[in-house]
């Protein structure tokens, strides 16, 4: 399925769940007695009524329950300040009906497009009874600023990018209701932006009231979005309001010239009838996370809007790593399979560190700054690279005209060939238990379970490095031959980088392994949030086990399962295993230390460059 979620991203850690009782009584009721001259409001009326110009008049129904006789009945009108409505002070019932028609004038040259008022009629007859009806009836009319576009397509078209931010989900296309401005050329608005996301795995949707996305397009190249509260949530993050840098500025005080002399990077187009913003300039918020906070959406630059008649251009292109190949000269190179999207003539790519800002590596890539390789047609493609580490390959795609048009990446974790033989000394053996308990249910809309569907136990032995007393390894760990390593800081808690777990789909798909923490980043929002609800990866020297939180993904960081792993040292190893633990502690405090005196030289010395 084209929205299904993949994962999501965010975290909450907590539900309050809530127990309602009530308590009843037996009563007895006697109903008030029922009067000849009953007349009401039908609570079916609409309160809100479009008018136009065209017209001069509209008619609100009062209704009555005998229909013997004509019938006056008297109304009061409470108008609201400004209104340009006369209601006449009475009504009369034509023998024979139960309705008749009040008819409200107004002149439509007081009319002003996108203001409604009125107020309320009331029944002010003494001898009319109102007990089992309304008796009065509040109203607001007036000319709707908005009109449905007419062309020979009746529906424009949405390219989703703003869901895709947290929650894994493709740049799905689905057709909208779009209407435009009566009053300022240029200004549309988007009519139930995320209907169609109604009764997705997860989600929920207020159905009963209209949504409205306004995009600013009166200068088509100063273009932003308004903010917009969708009537969406997904799981329990609450509705979802997306918006973007100009409006979030502008609800601030911030005035639009002022806007866009400072910041016309945050402005997309119209052109052709096709609705742009640039990476990295619209803004989502969930309810329920962060306290409501907005995060930076629109990562990949695809978000479009196609007035009707026009249609949006498939700019995508889907990556997927194949594995490493070493060539002759034993050089090493990442295999990946691009497949490009009709409307793709052209990608660049570079590979970059996964520490790389990586909106300058686009802007890089467009302005030539950074070098880079391309492709024009889909099949596979080596990327070369030197050492082990973490890298994202950044590709941007262009049109026809040569136009960056998007961008997407493609996180990778590579092994050089060249690494140098490890030697590892065994430190004790135990058992190693994958899949102990899953935490699906903090990450995903739907949890999965452990990753092998039931917990696995095999024997393993634990190892340290010769070269290196911080790195430890599990051989194996969740297939034969295949360990788990891991490193040790000063203070006891673990890291598990990402790596190779020799476990795989049906169709190929290689599973990765990391701990949560690290996963997410030490130091980011998230990783701090599981750290501080103590899932970091640890020892328990007085259990003598080692206990990992870990993430299951695949190579383009799409994770499957978030569960705990342990390895429990047998008897014959505490000792040894107490004095490797220490010794990797030691060595993590003197490696701090040195990382600490080279950075406070780096600080004296760009310090006194400041100074100068």
């Amino acid at each position: 399925m084209k929205k299904a979620f993949k994962f999501s991203y965010m975290v909450l850690l907590s539900l309050v769940a809530f127990a309602i009782s009530s308590c009843t009584s037996d009563y007895d009721y006697t109903g008030a007695p029922k009067v000849a001259n009953e007349v009401y409001f039908s609570n079916a009326q609409q309160s809100k009524i479009e008018l136009s110009k065209s017209n001069s008049s509209f008619v609100i129904t009062l209704h009555r329950v005998k229909t013997e006789g004509e019938q006056t009945v008297l109304l009061k009108y409470t108008a609201d300040e400004g209104s340009i409505f006369n209601v006449p002070n009475h009504v009369t019932f034509a023998d024979g009906k139960a309705e008749a028609p009040i008819t409200i004038t107004y002149n439509p040259e007081n009319l002003q497009y996108g203001t409604y008022n009125g107020g309320t009629i009331s029944v002010a007859s003494e001898d009319c009874d109102t007990t089992y009806g309304i008796g009065s009836f509040t109203f607001k009319a007036g000319a709707t600023e908005w009109m449905d576009i007419t062309s020979n397509k009746s529906m424009g078209a949405y390219r989703e990018d703003v869901l895709t931010t947290f929650f894994g989900v493709d740049n799905a296309v689905d057709e909208v209701k779009i209407q435009k401005s009566v009053v300022e050329e240029g200004k549309y608005r988007i009519v139930n932006p995320y209907a169609s996301w109604k009764g997705e795995e997860g989600t929920t949707y207020d159905s009963e009231n209209d949504h409205y996305w306004v995009i600013n397009a009166t200068d088509p190249d100063f273009v932003y979005v308004e903010t917009c509260h969708t009537g969406l949530a997904i799981g329990n993050y609450g509705e979802i309001t997306v918006s973007s840098n100009v409006a979030y500025n502008l609800e601030g005080g911030a005035s639009l010239d002022l806007i866009k002399s400072k910041k016309p990077e945050w402005f997309g187009t119209l052109k052709n009838g096709i609705i742009t913003m640039p990476a990295n300039t619209l803004l989502i918020s969930m309810a329920n996370f962060q306290e409501g906070g907005m995060f930076s959406a629109n990562k990949s630059g695809l978000f479009a809007i196609a007035l009707p008649g026009k249609a949006i251009a498939d700019y995508s292109v889907e990556a997927a790593y194949k594995g490493r190949f070493t060539d002759a000269n034993d050089n090493d190179f990442a295999q990946v399979t691009m497949t490009l999207s009709n409307d793709v003539a052209k990608v660049k790519y570079a590979l970059v560190p996964a520490s790389s800002d990586l909106n300058a590596t686009v802007s890089g890539i467009v302005d030539g700054s950074v070098a880079s390789e391309e492709v024009s047609a889909s099949g596979d493609v080596q990327v070369p690279f030197d050492e082990t580490g973490k890298y994202v390959l950044v590709m941007v795609m262009y049109n026809a005209n040569d136009e960056a048009v998007g961008s997407d990446v493609l996180n990778l974790s590579l092994k050089s060939s060249k690494d140098a033989a490890e030697v590892w000394n065994d430190v004790a053996a135990g058992t190693v238990t994958i899949g102990v308990k899953s935490y699906g249910s903090i990450l995903f809309q739907k949890d999965p379970g452990v990753l092998m569907g039931e917990p696995v136990v095999t024997e393993g032995v634990l190892s340290q490095s010769g070269s290196d007393p911080t790195k430890f390894r599990i051989t194996p760990f969740a297939v034969e031959k295949a360990p788990l390593e891991f490193t040790v800081a000063e203070d006891g808690s673990i890291t598990v980088d990402t790596q190779e777990t020799g476990l795989a789909l049906q169709d190929g798909t290689a599973f990765l392994v990391t701990d949560i923490v690290t996963y997410f980043g030490a130091d980011t929002d998230n990783g701090k949030l599981f750290a501080s609800n103590g899932f970091l990866s640890k020892y328990d020297s007085s259990k003598k086990l080692y206990t990992f939180f870990n993430v299951y993904t695949d190579a383009s960081d799409n994770a499957y399962a978030f569960e705990s792993d342990t390895f429990e040292v047998t008897d014959e190893g505490e000792a040894k295993i107490h004095a490797a633990f220490a010794k990797a502690k030691k060595a993590a405090a003197h490696h701090s230390a040195v990382v600490s005196a080279k950075a406070h030289k780096m600080y004296v010395a760009k310090r006194g460059a400041w100074a100068k």
